[in-house]
């Protein structure tokens, strides 16, 4: 339970595992699938850890003291086996599904489990899948193969159908920003991020706690706090679509897509409080677009999120699309949101 102490909002699905276990009903291929940020890779390796434990405790849970422990540790259990990219963004390739599914075939130097995780399993290509059917569907007794996926989509029907799922879930907000409040404390972080900065983080990470880390590390709160300006700048009419979109890299429209979808929920969360108690809670986007906000077409704002949820998934799909075009139509379409002549609220 090396991360799962850590990362509480993975405990139930630990327990459910251990419950595989306790009741004799372990599958050989295990997917677990969640959104990206929440740890799912972490949980995959205190699976494969609590399997390859040679001591555990009367519930299953891994003692850490043992030669199987402390090889696991180290990154040298003979019966252990990762596959992942040989490159971040590259695919998972045929020759390498190939090697773990011969290693699988041999004995265990345990005489225990052999655990392999392929993570993320979704980057596999169609002939890596294909080369991972056949490990699945004749599976060598006392192997278990972890999948990790974002998207199970991506997967074909053959793999999905073959694999038990164990669905993840992010933590609840509140959680989330308890938990990353209390990361800044343990790490002794000197300059703290006020709670409007994590709140923020955690709109770019879609609610996943430790990817709202990564974003932190990377230096994205301040590259987002430019665009929310130059997005002030839009409405004020002091910059033109094209000319926000040549401050950028045309490779970085998805993610200013993501950036814009955090803002108009932001705006719709505060609709539904209230505009003056979101005010009160000080939400960072919502004090910044306070002058506009006002005059908001609140209708407009579920329109266009809606409009950059599709225009993300079609991206996505097809990657020879004109991001640049597709994403400069709706910025124009926020420029429309705040109307000078619509009625005040109150």
């Amino acid at each position: 339970m090396k991360y799962i102490e850590k990362y509480i909002w993975l405990q139930p699905a630990y327990q459910a595992f251990l419950g595989y276990i306790q009741q004799q009903r372990l599958p050989h291929a295990l997917m677990i699938s969640g959104p990206a940020g929440i740890g799912k890779s972490l949980l995959a390796k205190d699976f494969a850890r609590t399997l390859l434990c040679r001591q555990p405790d009367e519930n299953g849970i891994p003692c850490g003291e043992c030669s199987g422990c402390h090889l696991f540790d180290v990154g040298t259990h003979p019966d252990f086996l990762e596959v992942s990219p040989e490159e971040s963004g590259k695919a998972i390739r045929v020759d390498q599904i190939r090697e773990m599914c011969a290693n699988l075939s041999l004995t265990s130097h345990a005489a225990g489990y052999k655990v392999v995780i392929i993570s993320p399993a979704d980057a596999m290509n169609n002939n890596a899948a294909n080369s991972l059917l056949k490990t699945l569907e004749e599976p060598t007794d006392n192997t278990l193969v972890l999948l990790e996926v974002t998207k199970p989509e991506r997967l074909p029907v053959t793999v999905r159908s073959r694999c038990q799922t164990l669905v993840c879930e992010p933590p609840d907000r509140q959680t989330a920003l308890s938990w990353l409040q209390q990361e800044q404390v343990g790490q002794g972080i000197s300059h703290e991020i006020s709670k409007d900065q994590l709140d923020i983080l955690l709109d770019l990470a879609n609610g996943a706690p430790l990817e709202a880390i990564r974003l932190n590390e990377a230096g994205q709160l301040e590259t987002w706090q430019t665009f929310v300006t130059q997005l002030v700048e839009l409405i004020e009419g002091g910059l033109a679509p094209a000319k926000l979109l040549a401050a950028w890299n045309k490779d970085q429209i998805l993610q200013l897509l993501g950036w814009l979808r955090a803002v108009l929920i932001q705006l719709i969360r505060a609709d539904q409080l209230g505009y003056k108690a979101a005010v009160d809670q000080k939400s960072a986007v919502v004090q910044t677009l306070a002058g506009y906000y006002e005059r908001a077409d609140v209708r407009k704002l579920h329109a266009l999120l809606q409009k950059c949820d599709r225009t993300h998934a079609l991206l996505v799909k097809h990657s020879g699309l004109n991001r640049v075009l597709l994403f400069e139509e709706i910025l124009i379409l926020w420029t429309t949101i705040f109307t000078a002549n619509q009625q005040m609220r109150a």
